[in-house]
């Protein structure tokens, strides 16, 4: 199944603020905690020939927005006042 159109929304979201400061894509091994990585995982999700489950896409948007956070490109609380609507009931 494709993304999400509200996952979508997100990734979009997230990519916009790691290329505001300068982040680019990069795949690496072992689930790293970059936010290269994360710019990789969000731009995969937007990929529409792969194909992810709802389940996958709203792990990999969490770990995203987790690494986000943790690297002070965002917090939680604007995160969670941003997707209260976006993913309620999702």
């Amino acid at each position: 199944m494709s993304c999400a159109p509200e996952i979508a929304a997100l990734a979009a979201r997230y990519c916009n603020m790691l290329e505001r400061k300068g982040i680019l894509p990069l795949q690496q091994d072992g689930g790293s905690q970059s936010l290269e990585h994360a710019h990789w995982m969000l731009r995969e999700l937007q990929n529409p020939s792969v194909v992810r489950s709802h389940t996958k896409q709203h792990r990999w948007i969490g770990f995203c927005q987790a690494v986000l956070c943790q690297n002070d490109v965002t917090t939680v609380a604007v995160e969670r006042e941003h997707t209260r609507t976006v993913l309620n009931g999702l």
